[in-house]
């Protein structure tokens, strides 16, 4: 067997430019994308801690540090009965005016 033909190598090395060239697009396109999504994460994360601070007075960071981490079965049986108790007072007091 002989060298390729110059033709087939130079069909060759088209494809490999052009593939090089889309793979070169596609991570410019993913980078943009993931930015894009930082920002915004960014943007919501300080949102949110604005409205924590304009709305309890508190940092995010100081309001789960006084959380407990996870409740137990009965604990969280207690939290339930007590927001329910709670949702109905609330709704029984009718449209605020």
């Amino acid at each position: 067997m002989g060298a390729p033909p110059a033709r087939a190598s130079r069909r060759w090395k088209i494809t490999c430019a052009w593939a090089a060239s889309r793979l070169q697009e596609l991570r410019e396109q993913r980078s943009t994308r993931k930015s894009g999504r930082a920002k915004k994460m960014n943007s919501d994360r300080e949102h949110l801690r604005e409205t924590c601070m304009s709305e309890v007075n508190a940092q995010p960071e100081d309001l789960i540090a006084t959380e407990a981490a996870f409740m137990s079965g009965e604990e969280l049986a207690v939290a339930e009965i007590n927001y329910r108790e709670m949702k109905q007072r609330i709704e029984s007091m009718g449209p605020v005016t």
